[in-house]
């Protein structure tokens, strides 16, 4: 068996091969027998076989080479897509364009044109292109959808959004966009209302559940949440995001023992789970359960005995220690805007005034590289010396447990901003999960001390009630 490079570039084969055969006569004077087999792609192998890839071959020409074929062998590879849109290389655009000649339109292929091209080219005019392929095909629902895409405008996007969705042909997307929207810009209702509508349409995409899933926490139907929550749990049996979710919300519904009730869950799902690897789920999903309750301090103790980057992250989070946060982000975490921002907070709070700015800066960093929403936040967060209006936040366009953050820091990088920036951050702060308890503390206006005259008093006395400390 040779074991070289994660994979080969194999061309014009135009034949197929005969299945290898379970026995082979070999003469007798033979001492070596060799064998060889090819593997031909299956969609269904996909995730195993980006393992391979990703973590054997550490050539990026080949990476790239790679994954455009393997767009171009399975169009609908979403995963493939994702990556190769992500990497930088002259032809992607050009790549990108040849898939819009499939028929039937390949919608995410154009979403990530769409989105690079906003990244690279801002200037470019998106919304002619757009209107040109409408007009070409105004009987398709995704150029409608397409086209909303890239209209500034939130109420002429919307019309196009649901031009889309309701026509004759059932498109989710257009509704999903409505809910995304709307889920953003504090509109919790209307996002539980058309992220249900989309998931009518196409009740297994993991995408639109997901903002579906969000929108029942927003809007408080935690019973609902956790129905959809466990469906993930029942298809990802080992998706440590996906239990950790549903125990939360288990926790919400006043479920006695929720840790327990994924626990059985996964067991049903996967029967031959070893008990040992049901106890480290135990010991992972008992932290998020005490979270759920407000029991703040067993969720500290219970982190504190964790072995991973993330549970020390949480940890030095909780002791206010932002020196060893940093470090612990820096070495052992992907990075993510919401952590760093999350650190500069501590930093902020414990006078560390250059590690906060050192923070606050590599999260504008990382939103300078992305969409031009998350460039709008950099943005706001750079130049609000003077203030900023309670619109101009409400619009803009980052899921709650991002903005939540995001608005945290922004009223204390930015003091002229805190009122407003701190209330907004409240209104996204509805997920039960780290840090809320922190958000809320942190936003919460302080008690004021009133100046009352006493009897014997010449000068004001200043009172501060028991219950305000």
């Amino acid at each position: 068996v040779y074991c070289g490079r994660a994979f080969y570039e194999i061309q014009d084969i135009h034949y197929t091969f005969e299945e290898f055969p379970d026995e082979i006569q070999l003469s007798n004077t033979s001492q070596i027998a060799k064998r060889q087999r090819l593997y031909l792609y299956v969609p269904e192998d996909s995730q195993e076989s980006f393992d391979i890839v990703t973590y054997n071959e550490t050539d990026t020409e080949n990476l790239k080479r790679h994954f455009k074929h393997r767009l171009f062998m399975n169009p609908h590879d979403d995963l493939a897509l994702q990556i190769y849109s992500n990497m930088t290389q002259s032809d992607r655009i050009e790549t990108l364009r040849k898939g819009f000649e499939h028929v039937p339109i390949l919608t995410n292929w154009h979403r990530a044109y769409q989105d690079i091209m906003e990244l690279e080219n801002p200037d470019y005019n998106l919304i002619a292109e757009y209107e040109g392929y409408l007009e070409a095909s105004p009987e398709v629902p995704a150029m409608k959808y397409l086209l909303g895409r890239v209209t500034p405008d939130p109420a002429a996007a919307e019309k196009l959004f649901l031009a889309a969705s309701e026509g004759a042909t059932p498109f989710s997307l257009g509704y999903h966009a409505i809910a995304y929207h709307a889920l953003c810009t504090d509109q919790f209702e209307k996002a539980h209302k058309y992220s249900t509508l989309a998931t009518k349409i196409e009740p297994d995409n993991n995408i639109l559940i997901n903002i579906r899933l969000q929108s029942l926490v927003a809007t408080g139907r935690y019973d609902e949440a956790a129905r959809l929550a466990e469906t993930f749990v029942e298809n990802y049996p080992f998706s440590s995001s996906d239990n950790s979710a549903y125990c939360i919300l288990l926790t919400m519904t006043k479920d006695p023992s929720p840790v327990e009730a994924v626990l059985e869950k996964i067991k049903t799902a996967v029967p031959d789970t070893p008990s040992e690897d049901l106890e480290l789920w135990r010991n992972y999903l008992t932290p998020s359960s005490y979270y759920a309750k407000g029991d703040y301090a067993q969720y500290a103790t219970a982190m504190e005995q964790l072995e991973s980057y993330e549970a020390a992250f949480i940890t030095a989070i909780l002791k206010n220690q932002p020196t060893s946060a940093a470090e612990i982000l820096r070495e052992g975490l992907p990075e993510n805007t919401t952590e760093y921002l999350l650190v500069y907070c501590i930093a902020k709070q414990s006078g560390d005034d250059k590690l906060a700015d050192d923070m606050l800066q590599s999260a504008i960093g990382l939103l300078n590289e992305q969409g031009k929403d998350m460039r709008q936040a950099a943005r706001i967060l750079q130049h609000s010396q003077l203030g900023v209006s309670e619109s101009e936040l409400s619009q803009l366009m980052l899921l709650p447990n991002l903005k939540r953050v995001f608005c945290t820091a922004l009223g204390m990088a930015h003091p002229k901003t805190s009122e407003v920036a701190f209330k907004t951050a409240r209104s996204y702060n509805f997920d039960p999960s780290f840090p809320q308890h922190l958000i809320q503390r942190w936003t919460t206006p302080k008690p004021v001390a009133q100046p009352v005259v006493t009897e014997s008093a010449s000068e004001p006395e200043l009172v501060i009630a028991e219950s305000e400390l």
